[in-house]
């Protein structure tokens, strides 16, 4: 009984770390996590993505760069060569281009 339920568990645990080095397959950047304890009125909380707060921080940056390169690549697909027409507030498709 010991066994099946060891072995369960070592199963749940395997399954849990392929699916978490899976998440990042796509090539989408990961912030890291720093942990952070504000107190106020009593109450403390855990923000984990504090650090980029900080607008000066090289990581920040580099970091917001990655995003946005990974955005540019995600979007390409969508992208038109022509101009964006737009529709404004239901009233129909504006004749001037959006861009």
């Amino acid at each position: 009984m010991r066994q099946k339920a060891l072995l369960s568990l070592s199963f749940v645990v395997i399954l849990t770390q392929c699916t978490m080095t899976e998440q990042n397959a796509t090539g989408e950047p990961l912030a890291k996590s720093v942990p952070f304890e504000m107190t106020a009125h009593g109450d403390t909380r855990v923000d984990e993505y504090y650090w980029m707060r900080d607008r000066e921080n090289p990581e920040v940056i580099a970091y917001l760069n990655e995003e946005n390169a990974y955005r540019e690549k995600i979007m390409k697909a969508t992208s038109t060569n022509g101009p964006i027409y737009g529709v404004y507030f239901g009233y129909g498709i504006s004749l001037k281009p959006l861009r």
